[in-house]
């Protein structure tokens, strides 16, 4: 599913980076400083299990009181999940793509699943020991044309685990991806009768714990979603009124990959406020959301 996976699989290079923790540590010092409304800060980008200093980092986290949360696979939990409940993490997002030899043959990797599940189950006891619901852990699936047919088994195999809420998100993508034969857009008529019924399903069904869809495409619409990039959906987003990324090189990018700055040199809340920034949003205001934003999970659609 993600970009970068599928670039090394093709066989291009790519140099792994890891973000330096003094740089994070620095945007945590300054964060922690607000006092009226204070970010909260989402670990993700690969595989944040697989940093070296994430220990540190969890710690440091908790010791300047910010709220955390991570998204991961899995597979390294059985590792850090007492650093996990113990410095705050107040919730786990987790990428699950099938059953478990779906999940498996996805993700390339055999006994994925069953090392998941595993480590799921450490961590809820572990939780349970401390008497803490946190982290409350979300289990999220992309829908796209390697699972689309297996809906109803994925929710059956998915509501076993020890989980707070399942998300089936709609795939996003750009548009060249509608013109590849080879693409996991799920486009014919009898792909989307798959996930409408399946919508239908849940919608009729009462669940112990939510099951939810993202971004939420009204039943009628989900054919133009996958198939009509032009589709008039509302032309707004206010995803840049919201939030930041940083890049593991420290820069600090909103939507649309527009560079803000760097926080090796400068601070957050300098890069928020800046002319650049509030001229970005205000073109995003009065033209409405650029090409490449149409099938971003972030925009609102209604």
């Amino acid at each position: 599913m993600c970009s970068l996976g599928r670039k090394i699989a093709c066989g291009e290079k790519y140099e792994v980076k890891e973000i330096d923790l003094i740089d994070i540590k620095k945007l945590i010092d300054e964060l922690s400083r607000y006092r009226f409304i204070k970010p909260r800060v989402h670990y993700t980008g690969g595989e944040p299990l697989l940093y070296a200093k994430f220990i540190e980092l969890a710690s440091y986290s908790k010791e300047k009181k910010i709220k955390w949360s991570v998204t991961t696979n899995g597979y390294a939990l059985s590792n850090y999940y007492k650093y996990i409940v113990d410095n705050g993490c107040d919730k786990i997002n987790i990428s699950i793509h099938g059953d478990e030899g779906m999940h498996d043959r996805i993700v390339g990797v055999k006994g994925c699943f069953s090392m998941l599940a595993s480590n799921l189950n450490i961590l809820n006891e572990y939780k349970k020991s401390k008497n803490t619901p946190l982290p409350l852990i979300a289990v999220n699936c992309v829908i796209s044309r390697k699972n689309v047919k297996y809906l109803h088994r994925i929710l059956s195999t998915l509501r076993f685990l020890p989980v707070h809420s399942i998300t089936f998100q709609h795939l996003i993508f750009s548009p060249d991806a509608l013109e590849k034969p080879d693409s996991d857009v799920p486009r014919s008529k009898s792909e989307i009768y798959f996930i409408k019924d399946f919508i239908n399903y849940i919608e009729s069904k009462h669940f112990d714990v939510p099951i939810l869809f993202f971004p939420r495409i009204q039943i009628k619409d989900l054919f133009n979603y996958y198939n009509n990039y032009v589709y008039p959906f509302k032309n707004i987003c206010v995803f840049p009124w919201l939030a930041l990324r940083i890049k593991t090189n420290g820069l600090v990018t909103t939507c649309n990959g527009f560079e803000l700055g760097n926080i090796k040199y400068g601070k957050v809340k300098e890069m928020w406020n800046s002319c650049q920034n509030r001229e970005f949003r205000n073109k995003l205001r009065r033209f409405g959301i650029f090409r490449d934003c149409q099938r971003c999970c972030h925009r609102q659609y209604y």
